[in-house]
């Protein structure tokens, strides 16, 4: 699914394309892990609270999803988590 995030003046100023997974990382719509395949920022918000902005918008659509992850190319394929529990504790969800 590619999920877009606009501005007040309606700009598209992000995209990503993300798929729920279960532990072993096959499709699950259920499943408690959401894999971001690509993601776009504007340049203009790239900031690192408007990436907990992104993965709060993610973790509304995906309830049952208890974690993000994603593939860091600049870190030689390294993946990184992002958990949903860090997102409430800062009373972002």
């Amino acid at each position: 699914m590619i999920e877009q995030i606009r501005d007040s003046d309606d700009r598209v100023v992000s995209y990503m394309e993300r798929m729920q997974t279960n532990e072993k990382g096959y499709g699950d719509d259920n499943g408690k892990y959401v894999f971001i395949r690509d993601v776009w920022v504007h340049d203009d918000y790239r900031y690192a609270r408007f990436m907990e902005r992104m993965f709060s918008h993610v973790y509304k659509e995906t309830p049952d999803a208890d974690w993000v992850y994603w593939e860091r190319h600049k870190k030689n394929g390294k993946l990184e988590c992002f958990p949903k529990h860090k997102l409430i504790k800062r009373k972002w969800l």
